[in-house]
Parts: C-alpha cells; structure tokens; sequence
C-alpha cells in the first residue's frame, strides 16, 4: 500500500464516518425533522456519479467510499420520502409538544 492508497482509505473512513451516524439516528428514531429532501436527492446523485467514475476508473478508495456513502445517503432520502418516516417523526414532533 502506497501513500496514495493510504491517503485514499482515510479520505474514504472520514467520508462513511460523516454519514454513519445520521443513518444510525434516524433508523433508531424515524425522525427525519430538519432534513432537506432536494439535499439529499443531489447528494444520492452525487455519490452514484462519483461511484460510476470509480469503477470506470477501477479506483477501489472511490468505489467502495462512494457505494458506502450513496447507500446510506439513498437509506436516509428513502426515510425521508417515506410516509412511514414522516408519521413517525410527526408523532415524535406532537409528544414533544404534549410533553
């Protein structure tokens, strides 16, 4: 493993980490209050665009970072248009007010 591999898998770790613990909380509680759907939606397509670029390239740091982070930024845009999800948080949201 070169520098530029190793420079790769931390670039790679940071990027899953940052999204890691978002899609923890909202699979834990289905509250999705406060998230942008147009975000995510951009963001869903950002990391698809970077993940096909990588294969094309055949560079594994791109490939697995982007197919990790596009399939929890997909996990958390699906919560959000989900209506499940919304019931959820707005019941989440109407207890907090009754509280």
């Amino acid at each position: 493993m070169d520098a530029v591999d190793i420079i790769g898998a931390i670039a790679a770790l940071c990027s899953v980490s940052s999204f890691a613990p978002q899609a923890l909380k909202i699979i834990r509680t289905g509250n999705t209050e406060g998230l942008s759907v147009a975000m995510y939606a951009l963001t869903v397509s950002g990391f698809g665009l970077w993940l096909m670029y990588g294969i094309i390239q055949s560079q594994w740091p791109l490939i697995a970072t982007n197919a990790s982070c596009f399939a929890l930024s997909l996990l958390i845009l699906i919560m959000l248009l989900s209506p499940a999800a919304r019931r959820r948080a707005a019941g989440i949201a109407e207890s907090k007010v009754g509280d």
